[in-house]
């Protein structure tokens, strides 16, 4: 996964899962605090998001051997 796919299910798990909302704004708000919280509470779990360990064809071949 690219670096904004990584990071939006991290808000997805972090915001969202199993959680109902009363309206869009509610929705909105659990999102933005997410965001909000990535440089601050959800800091390490950033760091290890955003690293840059891609897997090329190759290793994945081998690792399937």
């Amino acid at each position: 996964m690219n670096l904004i796919e990584r990071v939006w299910k991290f808000v997805k798990k972090e915001a969202l899962a199993n959680r109902t909302f009363a309206d869009y704004p509610a929705f909105k708000a659990a999102i933005d605090a997410t965001l909000h919280e990535l440089g601050t509470t959800h800091r390490r779990s950033k760091m290890t998001l955003l690293t840059h360990r891609f897997k090329t064809l190759e290793q994945a071949s081998e690792l399937a051997a």
